[in-house]
């Protein structure tokens, strides 16, 4: 539509008349179908994730060119390349980008495949490429044994964690359990919990350290 027309007539008068069209629809019709839509707007441009294995740890590193309503990034790593943890939260740089890295102290043995999950401030959630890395041997060691538990559950470590914390939580998600961990060694641990699945993580300075599934019997 030709909102001014040169046909000689006063254009503001004559485009806001309701009784004057131009293909079809008045000024009014016109604007609806030039309304606001959804933009798929970006909130990270260019962004680049890599990953490689470090002495038994894991190197993230990523960066992007522009932010825009980005909050941050949450690291993320599975061990199958379809459910995947979150291992912390890195806040955004701002609207100029820039450079973030990560360490995963305590990757698993074997495959370990790592995401970043955005959060922008619109509520939007969008993700990164997944990179994997294969841990051959991993100098800090965690275990928890027996599986199935009865009664007692021990759990096993070759080093003395820091700040640790065990919490074990239940298939809703909901924590049933927390137990401080200090020293190397074994730590027996019982269990007065409902027949069921559940699945304990190590936190070390507030950052998950180790997670394994265990069920009770």
């Amino acid at each position: 539509m030709t909102i001014f027309p040169v046909s000689g007539h006063d254009a503001w008068t004559k485009t806001y008349d309701l009784n004057f069209r131009e293909d079809g629809l008045n000024v009014y019709e016109w604007m609806l179908t030039h309304s606001r839509r959804e933009q798929n707007v970006l909130a990270v441009f260019d962004l680049k994730f890599s990953a490689k294995e470090n002495n038994g740890t894991t190197s993230l590193n990523w960066n992007t060119s522009r932010e825009l309503n980005n909050l941050g990034f949450s690291v993320e790593r599975s061990s199958d390349g379809n459910k995947f943890d979150s291992l912390a939260f890195i806040s955004s740089q701002g609207e100029k980008g820039g450079n973030y890295s990560f360490t995963d102290t305590y990757p698993e043995s074997g495959q370990n495949f790592y995401r970043l999950k955005v959060f922008e401030s619109t509520g939007k959630i969008t993700f990164s490429n997944v990179v994997r890395v294969d841990i051959r041997n991993t100098t800090n060691k965690v275990s928890i044994y027996p599986n199935p538990v009865s009664s007692t559950m021990n759990f096993q470590t070759n080093y003395n964690p820091g700040n640790a914390v065990l919490r074990i939580f239940d298939v809703s998600g909901r924590a049933v359990m927390e137990k401080t961990i200090s020293g190397s060694g074994n730590h027996s641990i019982p269990l007065n919990l409902p027949s069921g699945m559940y699945s304990a993580i190590l936190l070390e300075n507030g950052r998950m350290a180790f997670k394994q599934s265990f069920i009770k019997n």
